[in-house]
């Protein structure tokens, strides 16, 4: 069902709605009290954005390589949770996450040229 959505929709619009609901959602289990937060969390939004994430990464890729663009996804949301759980260890400040957070965007954006680059 949610793969015949993304493919109505298109990718990038799933994965930016996806994006949107998620926002919100989470803006509103901060706000509500703790029961409605329990049924709230029980909401599957993670199947939108994770088909939509899959999908995009395949078109990234060359057409040979997208088993290796599904992987490349799963392994970077694993990479992902170990830093998040080794993040939260510490103690850190606003000025360290962000840098965190810079780091790995620029790191993304190198992938993007690297495979751009081999596609060429």
């Amino acid at each position: 069902m949610i793969g015949k959505f993304v493919d109505i929709v298109g990718a990038r619009n799933a994965y930016t709605l996806s994006l949107i609901l998620h926002l919100l959602h989470f803006t509103v289990l901060f706000i509500v009290s703790s029961q409605l937060f329990i049924v709230l969390w029980f909401i599957p939004l993670f199947p939108l954005l994770d088909t939509a994430m899959y999908v995009l990464s395949a078109s990234i890729f060359p057409s040979k390589m997208q088993s290796s663009a599904s992987g490349l996804v799963i392994t970077s949301q694993g990479i992902a949770g170990i830093l998040l759980v080794l993040i939260n260890r510490f103690s850190l400040n606003y000025d360290i996450l962000l840098a965190v957070v810079i780091i790995s965007f620029v790191l993304s954006i190198i992938i993007r040229m690297i495979i751009v680059r081999k596609r060429i």
